[in-house]
């Protein structure tokens, strides 16, 4: 479910919501966005059922080693010990390089041109990295981190001169964040067994992120998981709320 709460009188906002209801099922099913307005947004994504919206990706791995790297991601029932009829979007990669990059990207509401914005991100995942572990290049949890931001040009994906995957916005680079992109929190939950991984849910939440719209107003939003553990990450991302208002 999609939630967008325009900060104005009740009785705008009740025929707002009601304008919503009816279009909110082709919005999801074709990606268009969301409708003109400069006022705030509040957008809450659950991934029970679908994607709503959000497109997976992969990048930092070489073309063409998708089976190698264990590529993938789909909606999938959360594992053991969590809830057995909740679902998420699994992000998986097994990363043998010094680096791999899982995100998801959607196209954010319409908002003013050229203008700035401050955009708010808390997101729910579940992860089964145990805390304070070993692991070739880094921990398998606090060495992989949960990465938020936005960009005004639509994310893609180019092959660089070493044949790599490289994402087209600036997320960084493992655990440091970049123009794009930045690092709220590593994946590692409350258990210190590096013999018994277990899942767990976790939320991670950022600060106030400055971003500015393209001449037409557009913005996606990008929720990532970066990795500088050279081993497996198995990451499901159960939900998303965003909040945007004029800066």
């Amino acid at each position: 479910m999609i939630l967008d709460t325009r900060r104005r009188g009740f009785g705008r906002w009740l025929a707002s919501a009601l304008t919503l209801l009816v279009s909110t099922a082709a919005l999801a099913g074709c990606g268009d966005s969301f409708g003109a307005s400069d006022d705030s947004f509040d957008l809450e994504f659950d991934f029970s059922r679908d994607y709503q919206g959000w497109s997976p990706s992969f990048a930092d791995y070489p073309v063409g080693k998708e089976t190698e790297w264990a590529i993938g991601s789909a909606i999938a029932l959360l594992p053991a010990p969590l809830d057995p009829a909740r679902k998420g979007i699994l992000l998986t990669g097994a990363n043998h390089g010094d680096d791999l990059f899982m995100y998801l990207t959607r196209e954010g509401p319409r908002l003013a041109p050229n203008a700035s914005y401050v955009v708010r991100f808390r997101v729910t995942v579940a992860t089964n990295a145990p805390k304070n572990c070993a692991g070739i290049g880094g921990a398998p949890g606090e060495s992989v981190v949960l990465k938020v931001g936005a960009t005004p040009v639509e994310p893609g994906r180019i092959v660089d001169a070493a044949q790599y995957y490289r994402a087209t916005f600036d997320h960084g680079s493992q655990l440091a964040g970049g123009r794009d992109a930045l690092p709220v929190g590593d994946l590692a939950t409350s258990n210190t067994n590096c013999a018994v991984p277990r899942y767990e849910l976790k939320e991670l939440a950022s600060g106030s992120l400055t971003v500015a719209t393209s001449p037409s107003g557009r913005l996606w939003l990008v929720v990532g998981v970066d990795s500088a553990f050279e081993g497996t990450t198995a990451v499901y991302v159960t939900g998303v709320r965003v909040a945007i208002a004029p800066r």
